[in-house]
């Protein structure tokens, strides 16, 4: 695949329904879908064409009261440990709550390659989900983009 998209972005991740055992994804433009997991998760890909990168997002949850210190210390350290972490990241949005974002190339891309990714960035958010102990926000449902979340 080129950098940009092409027509078969769409279809591949279509194919990821069954495969994530989502509950619906939607298309809402020609850069941006949304995979509805189940009541509480949802993993935001949006195209950014200027970096020639499909980004994932997905909101992992919020320190539980009395820890965010100890939170904010992991996040440090795991931006810290790029080594092991490539190119995925995790960040504190205004209101205290944990995102995890994944940059993957576009150029080259392959239908194996982003369903390994996609998989892959999926365990990851539950483990996270679960190892904060708290539930985040609710989810962005699959009827509208959360905004602000989706620039990197």
């Amino acid at each position: 695949m080129s950098t940009m998209p092409a027509p078969e972005l769409t279809a591949w991740i279509a194919a990821l329904r069954p495969l994530l055992d989502a509950e619906e994804i939607r298309q809402y433009d020609r850069q941006l879908w949304i995979i509805a997991l189940d009541a509480d998760t949802c993993i935001e890909l949006e195209v950014d064409a200027a970096r020639a990168q499909l980004v994932l997002t997905s909101l992992v949850g919020r320190p539980p009261a009395g820890a965010e210190a100890e939170y904010h210390r992991f996040l440090l350290g795991a931006a810290a440990d790029w080594r092991e972490t490539g190119t995925r990241r995790l960040s504190l949005d205004l209101e205290g709550q944990v995102h995890q974002l994944e940059d993957v190339p576009l150029a080259d891309l392959t239908q194996e390659t982003l369903t390994s990714r996609v998989q892959a960035f999926v365990a990851d958010a539950r483990a996270l989900r679960l190892d904060l102990g708290a539930s985040p926000e609710p989810a962005a449902t699959a009827t509208a983009p959360a905004p602000g979340l989706l620039r990197v």
